[in-house]
């Protein structure tokens, strides 16, 4: 139970303290000015906390942030290393300079309000004439909420302060939407020509990443082995990172359905990648060289064969301009895996083989988001049914009860 001293006389006037132990057994005390029973309501509400369970110590919101969000880092079990690292990184180049040193229970909503007002005006990078993107803004934003809902968790403060703070969007930041689309094989055709005359491998790419699918991560960890007459599997991913040796962090797919076969169903493609690996100088003696390697830096005829081709570098120096050239417009090297699963579903393949090939974990994901309706589709579909309306075709109802 909650006892109070006093009265005290303080140079703030008369005071009491209430004093009690915590559910972990600490003396605590804490000076109420106002009188007796300002004291006493006190000392009840001290007690009615510690009865219900809603106890809460506020001296544990003096932790700053910076302390809590390497300890909430540490704490995480399920995302993948490069995933924490990506973690890692917002916290120092966006939160920390605003954060880092502030007592948790410093922080405010409007605090959040106008940091993510910064954000919105702040440089990406070392480009002055562009600011983060909404995207950027809102990953980090997460980031920031994650370590308050963890704070909430481990009783160091009651509420989030990013509860109810709104982000940005594109429109509110008057930037035009960007949507990926999926192109038709004519635009894959005409993307794949221009890539080609860099070099006739970067056509053959592209044309590969529309038939397959691939994710970025996925095409670097490519290996020769994993290529056969038909199919490639898909068991590895290579990304770019400058903190691991070599700058290049390998790993697996990020889930079980991506760890997958996935058949070229091009056949003209399926014949051209044949063809292509029989000409690496390393496709017999070693089968881990990577089916796209990496092209030296200032040369166009020579690659580096024990590193995988760079996505990042391939879409600035190769794709980008081979869309530009081929009248296509802004587009993202992701949305060629756009493109294959449109054209499969516009094929007739099945929601279901296309949902695995892609390696998605749910066949609602693939409708909602790859169920791309061809205009070319749409004319078939309207042939069968004109077709089968004019076949006289009844279908029987049942009859009303």
């Amino acid at each position: 139970m909650a006892h109070i001293r006093g009265p005290i006389n303080t140079n703030k006037g008369v005071a009491h303290d209430v004093c009690w132990r915590d559910p972990d057994g600490r003396f605590r005390q804490e000076r109420v000015y106002g009188g007796i029973r300002k004291a006493e309501a006190r000392a009840k509400a001290i007690d009615a906390s510690k009865h219900d369970g809603r106890y809460f110590d506020d001296r544990a919101g003096r932790r700053t942030f910076a302390e809590v969000a390497e300890e909430w880092l540490a704490t995480l079990t399920r995302p993948r290393p490069e995933t924490i690292d990506g973690y890692s990184k917002l916290l120092h180049l966006h939160i920390y300079p605003y954060f880092a040193d502030r007592k948790l229970n410093t922080i405010k909503p409007g605090d959040m309000g106008k940091w993510i007002n910064t954000l919105k005006v702040k440089p990406c990078g070392n480009r002055p004439d562009s600011t983060l993107h909404p995207d950027t803004i809102k990953r980090t934003a997460g980031v920031a909420a994650s370590v308050f809902k963890y704070a909430v968790a481990q009783g160091l403060i009651l509420k989030s302060p990013m509860d109810g703070v709104q982000l940005p969007t594109e429109e509110t930041l008057g930037l035009e939407p960007f949507s990926g689309r999926a192109l038709s094989l004519p635009e894959v055709a005409a993307i794949a020509s221009a890539a080609g005359d860099v070099h006739p491998v970067y056509g053959l790419l592209v044309r590969f990443l529309a038939a397959t699918g691939l994710r970025a991560s996925e095409l670097s960890g490519l290996r020769i082995s994993d290529v056969s007459a038909d199919s490639v599997r898909v068991a590895r991913t290579a990304t770019r990172d400058s903190r691991v040796p070599g700058g290049i962090r390998y790993g697996v797919p990020k889930s079980r359905t991506s760890r997958r076969t996935v058949p070229i169903l091009d056949s003209a493609v399926a014949r051209d990648l044949a063809e292509y690996i029989t000409t690496l100088p390393a496709a017999t003696s070693n089968p881990n060289t990577p089916v796209f390697p990496e092209r030296l830096r200032g040369s166009k005829t020579r690659w580096v064969w024990d590193r995988p081709i760079d996505p990042g570098n391939f879409r600035r120096r190769v794709f980008d301009p081979a869309c530009r050239e081929a009248g296509i417009g802004k587009i993202r090297l992701h949305d060629l895996r756009h493109t294959a699963g449109s054209l499969w579903l516009a094929a007739g393949v099945s929601l279901f083989n296309t949902s695995r090939y892609l390696g998605h974990s749910s066949v609602d994901f693939t409708a909602r988001v790859y169920g791309h309706v061809h205009e070319t589709s749409a004319r078939d579909d309207a042939a069968r049914f004109a077709a089968f309306a004019n076949a006289d075709n009844v279908i029987p109802l049942r009859a009303a009860r």
